[in-house]
């Protein structure tokens, strides 16, 4: 059985107001789940900084081979910023493709700030945020290669974070992708992955049916069944 291609990734760009028509991509990081961090990094900012095309088209090649995304607020802000710059480009966008949101599924689900920065914290991973001062951004802006590699090291850990978060957010998603669909057999946990590690956890109940529900020994997340209508009888 293949396993499914998970990809954990984040962008930096330039730009006012985080609008694609008035900026740019600086780079990228891009993780294949439990694999070392992909850095695709623009070499062409002088002497033109708005012609980002080249770094668009390859980040864009590799997301589109994974099964299934995760980033941190990347639903809002990541996918939307490069598929405006693809747009601009005249190159094709990106496909729709399952997504795992630790962002959305802090602010929906959990009672807690839904910052990288702080959801990090909060979970005690090892990795931390790596701030980069405004001067260091506005150098990168201008083509500053010290300053660019401050950046590439800021997207590194982001990428390295995100994932560490989305390890612990599993069960909680918010409308997760079924990982038992990616990988073709209902018998592993639609959150993790775990195969054979569902157990039976009573029933899920709607107002004309019921589900049997099961839970992942693995991550702790719930499962169920199809929802099966049941009798209703109805008082004389």
């Amino acid at each position: 059985m293949q396993t499914p291609k998970i990809l954990v990734f984040d962008l930096e760009t330039c730009g006012v107001s985080f609008k694609a028509n008035s900026g740019f991509l600086l780079c990228a990081g891009i993780k294949e789940l439990g694999k070392p961090v992909q850095l695709l990094v623009r070499d062409n900012i002088q002497p033109d900084p708005l012609n980002d095309k080249k770094l668009c088209k390859e980040v864009a090649s590799l997301l589109s081979s994974a099964d299934m995304w995760v980033t941190h607020n990347g639903k809002w802000f990541d996918v939307k910023y490069l598929n405006s710059r693809l747009l601009k480009w005249g190159l094709p966008p990106l496909p729709s493709i399952p997504h795992f949101d630790t962002c959305e599924t802090g602010f929906k689900k959990l009672a807690i700030k839904n910052s990288l920065k702080e959801m990090g914290k909060y979970l005690g991973c090892k990795t931390s945020k790596y701030e980069v001062s405004m001067d260091e951004w506005v150098r990168a802006y201008a083509g500053d290669k010290k300053a660019m590699s401050e950046i590439v090291k800021h997207c590194k850990q982001d990428v390295e974070l995100t994932e560490q978060v989305y390890l612990r957010l599993r069960p909680f998603g918010h409308n997760p992708p079924n990982l038992s669909l990616i990988y073709g057999d209902d018998r592993n946990c639609p959150h993790c992955g775990a195969k054979d590690s569902l157990k039976k956890n009573g029933y899920k109940l709607a107002i004309v049916g019921k589900a049997q529900r099961y839970q992942c020994r693995k991550c702790g997340g719930y499962a169920r069944d199809a929802y099966k209508q049941t009798e209703v009888k109805r008082r004389p």
